[in-house]
């Protein structure tokens, strides 16, 4: 990719949360090779502190123009070329409604759980396209080589099968990511989320403050594809992905790094694969947003396309369990 930059160009990159997730786009950003200003915000001063740790250690790097770190946002004040939310899911809405209609921003990147409800989605997708501003969703499953490299073999053509299993897996939390994957493969969206088979009790999460679901859940699309995710509380059980359809099966081991799949002899072949971190993927997302203007993630619109039916099912699984009427979801 060669892009001749105006002189004197230097993109404003901010990062809003600077929590597990956020350090890790901070750690990437770090390497990114073009003009840059990197502006954290967080409020709480163990991240602030942790980030200013990494960047610390991090290699010299020129084209960092500066980098700065702050406890608010009301000390952004200028042009965002890229606005990257990795704050828990639900302050998201009321953050980037603030950001947005302080500053002129040109693009987000949100982490998943994008929203804790429909509605929220719908309102701020309203509100990006009034604004005129991309946003992407960071389900970055789909642009795992390997992932790219089922797409492409099992071509759409036939349904498939997908069936993920693992003890102690954030079903609330990972869900998502599933179903982005599940999308990408297929490109028929969900038809239905079966949840008879989630266990009837409401689980903590590992993050304070959210919930889990326990058991299996069962996607089906429009088109007969099936997705099936369980995940088992309290055990530790390895995870296990399995992709099929008439002609293809692969066998994969995330911890692992690696995967089996069918030879022409219908003989399973073990093969490595590598999985890149998110330390090593925001800065190619970012210039390819900031210089290409696209990336290969699901924006916010395809995004809601696997959020909306999750995000239904479950709240309405947690209101038939709890007996109430609420309209979210507490998953980050």
């Amino acid at each position: 990719m060669v892009i001749n930059l105006k002189k004197n160009t230097v993109f404003n990159i901010v990062v809003i949360g600077a929590g597990n997730v956020g350090s890790r786009h901070i750690e990437s950003l770090l390497l990114i090779d073009i003009p840059t200003n990197i502006f954290v915000i967080d409020k709480d001063l163990d991240s602030i502190k942790k980030s200013k740790k990494i960047y610390k250690n991090s290699k010299k790097n020129k084209f960092i123009n500066s980098i700065n770190f702050f406890e608010n946002i009301s000390k952004i004040n200028f042009d965002i070329d890229l606005a990257i939310i990795a704050t828990n899911s639900d302050v998201r809405k009321s953050i980037l409604k603030k950001m947005v209609n302080k500053n002129n921003i040109k693009n987000l990147l949100i982490e998943k759980v994008a929203f804790q409800s429909s509605n929220d989605f719908k309102e701020i997708m309203s509100l990006l396209k009034r604004k005129k501003i991309q946003c992407w969703v960071n389900l970055a499953k789909r642009i795992f080589p390997l992932f790219q490299k089922l797409k492409i073999q099992m071509n759409n053509k036939k349904k498939i099968i997908i069936n993920a299993s693992s003890g102690n897996f954030d079903l609330g939390c990972n869900t998502i990511h599933y179903l982005d994957l599940f999308y990408f493969l297929t490109k028929s969206k969900i038809k239905s989320i079966d949840m008879n088979l989630i266990d009837k009790k409401i689980y903590k999460s590992k993050r304070k403050g959210y919930i889990d679901f326990n058991g299996t859940l069962k996607a089906t699309t429009l088109r007969g594809d099936q997705l099936n995710i369980t995940n088992f509380y309290g055990i530790n059980k390895d995870h296990i992905l399995e992709i099929s359809n008439q002609k293809f099966y692969y066998l994969i081991l995330p911890f692992h790094n690696k995967y089996y799949h069918n030879n022409t002899n219908n003989k399973l072949i073990e093969k490595s694969f590598y999985q890149p971190k998110q330390s090593e993927m925001t800065n190619i997302i970012a210039k390819e947003i900031l210089l290409e203007h696209k990336c290969d993630l699901p924006d916010l619109k395809e995004a809601f396309i696997t959020h909306k039916p999750m995000l239904d099912s479950f709240i309405k699984h947690v209101n038939l369990i709890k007996k109430t009427k609420i309209n979210y979801c507490k998953i980050t």
